[in-house]
């Protein structure tokens, strides 16, 4: 016979074929003081929501976020052509937050990046951009006049 420890992991009861967790209903005569305080943030945050008029399936996308129901990807902005060029340049960029957005219907969370160098690095940097862009400024107008 299988060790029971086997079968429970921190109160969770496991199937005894396949050994995953087996969902049971929620228990509503020993609801905890911590489940109080979630049900009582869902409830506020829909409140609010609804005084302002946002529409209800808005409202059920941001509690499936905010409680983590659902996991709305992160952009990877070290694949960006944005990284490539700052690291290439040796400033240190760092992820500050994200904004959310749909891309190709789905929806991402896109990095807000933070980007640090000292002024006089940023200046000669800002100007190598400007000489780079404007050489190939004349590489393809040299080209169209051929």
């Amino acid at each position: 016979m299988a060790n029971t420890k086997d079968f429970t992991e921190v109160g969770k009861i496991k199937s005894l074929v396949t050994g995953e967790n087996i969902k049971t209903p929620l228990d509503f005569d020993n609801i905890t003081t911590r489940d109080k305080e979630i049900a009582e943030t869902v409830l506020q945050t829909v409140s609010e929501l609804v005084e302002k008029k946002v529409p209800q399936n808005i409202i059920k996308e941001k509690i499936v976020t905010d409680f983590k129901i659902k996991q709305i990807p992160m952009l990877d902005y070290k694949k960006s052509l944005f990284w490539k060029y700052a690291k290439d340049k040796g400033l240190g960029v760092s992820t500050q937050g994200w904004r959310e957005d749909i891309i190709d219907g789905k929806q991402v969370r896109i990095p807000v990046l933070n980007f640090t160098a000292d002024l006089d690095y940023l200046d000669a940097w800002v100007k190598q951009i400007l000489t780079e862009a404007s050489n190939l400024k004349t590489i393809l107008n040299n080209s169209e006049n051929k």
